[in-house]
């Protein structure tokens, strides 16, 4: 894209035998200090942003505390916002996560904020709101990070940041752990972002990954909602999982595409939206993130409903960019018009 920087990381690694089991110890516990700190939008970028944190049960609320960014060390004007607080039983702990929506802030601003509980709290990060018009930017697009977490995910992403420590946000397209109901694995995929996530806002997508088979039924993860506080404006039902946000003319649309391959309410639900979505799009630039590819760059792979269903829509509405993850493969591709041939 003209107005557009991107740097594409993808990570993908299987497990070695006997690295897939479940570790019984709790290595990563909540305690009284936040952790799992992560910025978001969950309103207008511009003029607003969101934090999510973990604490452990025995912090009963939660504060988020805002001021302007001064060019000395000393804050003035600090402004409270009281969290919504939520239980989440794991398989390995009982926490707190609690989320704060900063609004009425100024475009195009630096700020600093903390979270705590009053007593007890995070450090100062900085955070820029966004501008309030069409303007350049650039954001880190991730695939599939899921596997070796710890190991791994943690060299790519603090790569990428080494790289671009000036992006505007990352983009993470779905599968973020391998195993959706094991805290150990989102303990791994916090560590492994650290600080990062507290002052580069994430956009996120959920994949197969965050969809666990148990007793017949597949739904979100558990996890999902309490960690990340994201818009509300997509499908009923389908809430902070397919959604779209509006950033410097351009609108960044999450499709949920597990939910839509899985069942049938949430495709056409999900059609319906994204017409409305793409059809009363001020914005110059369009881009799309979902985990299934709509032509997979995996000779074994293949999902037709999607081609038949959302590609008319994005080739009717002119969608700028599409990314995508599940394949564990490099494509590139444009959005003319082809025939689909599932190659060898």
């Amino acid at each position: 894209m003209r107005n557009l920087l991107l740097l594409f990381v993808c990570t993908c690694t299987l497990y070695l035998h006997g690295q897939n089991a479940a570790p019984v110890i709790d290595y990563y516990p909540p305690t009284l200090v936040p952790d799992r700190i992560i910025t978001t939008w969950k309103t207008d970028p511009a003029t607003s942003f969101a934090v999510t944190w973990r604490t452990s049960i025995s912090i009963p609320k939660g504060i988020g505390q805002i001021a302007l960014a001064n060019a000395g060390p000393d804050l003035d004007s600090i402004k409270a916002s009281e969290a919504k607080t939520e239980l989440l039983v794991t398989d390995l702990n009982v926490a707190h996560f609690h989320s704060v929506n900063f609004t009425g802030l100024k475009p195009a601003t630096l700020y600093a904020y903390r979270v705590g509980d009053g007593t007890v709290w995070s450090e100062w990060v900085h955070f820029r709101t966004a501008a309030a018009k069409e303007a350049p930017f650039s954001f880190i697009y991730f695939g599939d990070a899921q596997n070796d977490l710890k190991s791994k995910w943690s060299r790519a992403i603090r790569q990428a940041y080494s790289h671009m420590p000036q992006a505007d946000f990352m983009l993470h397209a779905g599968d973020l752990i391998n195993v959706a109901q094991r805290d150990h694995e989102w303990g791994e995929w916090f560590y492994a972002g650290g600080w990062i996530y507290q002052n580069m806002p994430s956009i996120l997508t959920p994949g197969n990954h965050e969809y666990p088979r148990s007793g017949g039924s597949v739904v979100l993860t558990k996890h999902w909602r309490p960690s990340f506080t994201l818009p509300e404006n997509g499908p009923a039902g389908l809430e902070e999982s397919a959604y779209y946000t509006d950033y410097q003319g351009t609108r960044v649309i999450s499709i949920n595409s597990t939910a839509y391959l899985y069942f049938d309410q949430d495709s056409v639900s999900q059609m319906q939206w994204l017409n409305n979505v793409l059809k009363n799009n001020p914005n110059k630039w369009t881009v799309v993130t979902m985990h299934h590819p709509v032509y997979s760059p995996a000779g074994d792979r293949d999902s037709p409903s999607l081609r038949n269903g959302l590609k008319t829509l994005f080739d009717k509405y002119n969608v700028d960019v599409i990314l995508q993850g599940h394949d564990h493969t490099y494509a590139r591709g444009g959005n003319k018009p082809s025939t689909w041939r599932n190659s060898d």
